[in-house]
């Protein structure tokens, strides 16, 4: 354990604990309430050091995905109740506080209801991407998990569930709106989407499991410190064009198919996501993951390919060259930040082994191979000239729940 994040964590234990001491007070007063935990440990290393990969370099760092959350449920009346998770986190790049905090009412078996602050339920782990004693990666694929969408909103939502003979069938509605940094390659934005909202299906049968998932941010409206003086500048000289492709305003659509298949000696899992946007400074881009696995009693072997693309429009530049030397480092530090903004292409090899060395302790051991496009970012931040996007990530750690 480095003294950084030690600090950190003694740092974080406490303000975590002095804000659940109301919740705390609360649980020991409810008829019914729950108070469970989480904790990871992790350490990782990259074998370059032309670049960063998820806050990762060449030096062993424990600071990154560490961190310790706590949860409470507290039941007000058989079919009501408040729910909230405290997240302590290591990163510098992730704020610890509180990560969701709602009230849940089931009227019956079928219906449930949420309302506050809750995780947007795209992906398949998007409701426990931070415990990670929940899946078999030290590191879920980045291609999909790596959180620069709308991971969270403040609203609404409805869950069905109901049973056609030996299939199982889950429907979720949900609406809200998200107010956030979002964090992509060297670049954080702050987006504000008013009327977020989508849907989820799920199929199950036996082993099976299928999932359908959607999301759209209409009018989405996205700000960046170093971008939005660039566009007034435009503006100014008349260059409407380019000021319009820096106006981050627009829809964004997502849409994800899933399975995952498991029998008492196999287990396997594929997630395909596809990102649209009628922003002309965004990518069109195509995620998805294969992983395949084996239980050797309590040890699991996994391996999994990820890969993401992306395809943007051609942007042209409409500032003339070699009229002024003004104008021509207009368009020069036009064509700079057009070049910066995230295209991240890039394949994911993993192998990993966990070992649940107790019912709620694993401790977890991977190596990833990333290969990615050496014109592009591809996940990368603080690149290097030289750097060809290629490099080793190997990451370690203990994952509690309590």
């Amino acid at each position: 354990m480095t003294p950084l994040f030690l600090r950190a964590f003694i740092h974080y234990l406490f303000i975590g604990l002095c804000t659940l001491t109301p919740c705390f007070a609360m649980a020991a007063l409810a008829p019914s309430a729950e108070i469970s935990g989480f904790a990871r440990f992790i350490g990782g290393y990259l074998d370059t050091d032309g670049a960063k990969y998820q806050g990762y370099d060449d030096a062993l760092s424990a600071s990154q995905a560490s961190l310790i959350g706590i949860q409470t449920n507290i039941a007000l009346t058989p079919g009501l109740s408040v729910s909230g998770q405290l997240l302590m986190h290591s990163s510098a790049d992730r704020d610890s506080g509180v990560e969701w905090l709602y009230m849940r009412y089931s009227p019956n078996e079928n219906w449930q209801f949420k309302a506050g602050r809750l995780r947007t339920p795209v992906l398949r782990y998007s409701d426990v991407i931070d415990v990670g004693f929940a899946y078999p990666w030290i590191s879920a694929p980045q291609q999909l998990y790596s959180g620069y969408l709308f991971s969270h909103y403040e609203g609404a939502s409805a869950r069905y569930r109901t049973r056609v003979g030996q299939v199982g069938i889950n429907l979720e509605g949900y609406y809200g709106q998200y107010k956030d940094d979002i964090n992509a390659s060297d670049a954080s934005y702050s987006a504000n989407v008013e009327g977020l909202y989508g849907g989820i299906v799920d199929v199950m049968y036996g082993r099976l499991q299928l999932r359908f998932a959607s999301l759209f941010a209409p009018d989405s409206d996205t700000d960046n410190a170093q971008i939005d003086p660039l566009r007034d500048a435009m503006l100014q000289a008349g260059f409407s064009r380019n000021a319009k492709v820096l106006d981050f305003k627009g829809d964004v659509d997502l849409y994800l198919m899933g399975a995952n298949y498991e029998t008492l000696d196999w287990f396997g899992a594929a997630e395909w996501m596809k990102i649209n946007s009628k922003l002309e400074v965004l990518s069109t881009s195509t995620n998805y993951y294969v992983m395949v696995g084996r239980y050797f009693g309590d040890v699991q072997l996994h391996l999994t390919y990820a890969n993401s693309r992306n395809t943007r429009k051609t942007i042209e530049n409409e500032i003339p060259i070699g009229l002024s030397a003004q104008l021509d480092q207009l368009a020069l530090v036009f064509d700079q930040v057009i070049g910066a903004l995230p295209q991240d292409d890039l394949s994911t090899y993993t192998v990993g082994v966990r070992w649940d060395a107790r019912p709620n302790v694993a401790v977890k051991l991977e190596w990833s191979h990333l290969r990615g496009d050496a014109n592009k970012a591809s996940y990368f931040t603080h690149i290097q000239p030289g750097f060809d996007r290629q490099a080793n990530l190997l990451q370690m750690g203990v994952e509690w729940v309590f």
